[in-house]
């Protein structure tokens, strides 16, 4: 089954101060044919983490620990750390893609979009510009874009279209995982649902890995199988998306829970996590979220471990369900 594994993936940013590390230990798995969510305030690395897997940080940041190993769909194992930069590009796009958050920042103005879709089979399906427009005609109709449309200029589409754009672009070579950021925030809530819709079901007929970057807990409970959640840099809980959802165990999952307006009692104010995420490097020591706990104790200035409660990972001494 293919697959990408990561194991206590740490990454540094070089800082006026020296560096430091604002992803710290983080382990994901996703599995071929499931979609997996990596979820957090705004702060808590979810971008930076994504980047790491695909070896797209910015010059100023580094990884500075950890493992990442993709099986394919012919079983064969790559280590992607061990890469080099033409290592790399036949993975990018051929066996792992991403959906970049602001289509209008990745796509490129000046080319047409069926030209940009069929850049990648050119590239690593070796096929010619002619036969490449074809399929990237084909694949755009697949999700939603008509062939009249193929020829147009990305500032000439809606922002749905360019979205959708973005998706066949990622799937053009038939990547055994896609990493989707954010894929659906400047978007309204129709077309949002069209391409949850459409990405879910991309993953069953294409057995692909998912993994979906998000703050939008609802879209985890529409779309993704599992969920990971992501707190100042580290993993504090990972489960099932139904377990977690019905049964949260860590503190910060149980506060994101409760902040969504679905789930808001009728008539009273929107529950709200107290504070902020604290700022990159300036974590307090122990436990990075017992300023914002209502149940911190003395024992939380103590770094806690990882607790293992059913199938659920948590990171907390609280690790118990509410």
């Amino acid at each position: 089954m293919t697959g990408l594994r990561v194991q206590g993936l740490t990454v540094a940013i070089e800082t006026h101060r020296g560096p430091v590390t604002v992803v710290d230990g983080v382990d994901l798995d996703v599995q071929g044919g499931r979609c997996s969510a990596l979820v957090g305030e705004s702060g808590s690395g979810k971008t930076l983490t994504a980047l790491s897997l695909m070896r797209l940080l910015p010059t100023s940041a580094h990884i500075t620990a950890g493992t990442m190993s993709l099986r394919d769909r012919g079983g064969d194992t790559v280590d992607i750390m061990g890469l080099d930069d033409a290592g790399l590009r036949r993975v990018r796009g051929r066996r792992i893609a991403m959906i970049f958050q602001e289509p209008m920042t990745a796509l490129n103005p000046l080319m047409r979009v069926v030209d940009q879709v069929g850049e990648g089979l050119e590239i690593h399906l070796n096929l010619r510009r002619r036969a490449a427009r074809q399929r990237a005609t084909t694949l755009l109709e697949r999700v939603g874009v008509p062939a009249a449309r193929a020829t147009a200029y990305p500032h000439e589409l809606s922002g749905g279209q360019r979205q959708r754009v973005m998706i066949a672009a990622a799937l053009a070579a038939d990547p055994d995982i896609v990493i989707a950021d954010e894929p659906t925030t400047a978007l309204d809530v129709t077309v949002q649902a069209q391409v949850l819709v459409l990405l879910r079901e991309l993953v069953a007929e294409r057995g692909m890995g998912l993994l979906l970057i998000t703050h939008d807990l609802g879209v985890v409970a529409q779309v993704c199988d599992d969920v990971t959640v992501l707190y100042a840099g580290r993993v504090v809980e990972q489960g099932s998306t139904v377990d977690v959802f019905k049964s949260p165990h860590h503190p910060y999952t149980r506060g994101l829970l409760a902040s969504m307006p679905s789930t808001a009692p009728r008539g009273k104010p929107l529950p709200a996590i107290r504070g902020v995420v604290p700022p990159l490097g300036r974590w307090p020591a122990g436990c990075r979220f017992r300023d914002r706990c209502d149940v911190a104790a003395d024992a939380c200035a103590v770094d806690p471990p990882v607790v293992i409660v059913g199938e659920r990972r948590v990171r907390c001494i609280h690790a118990v369900p509410r």
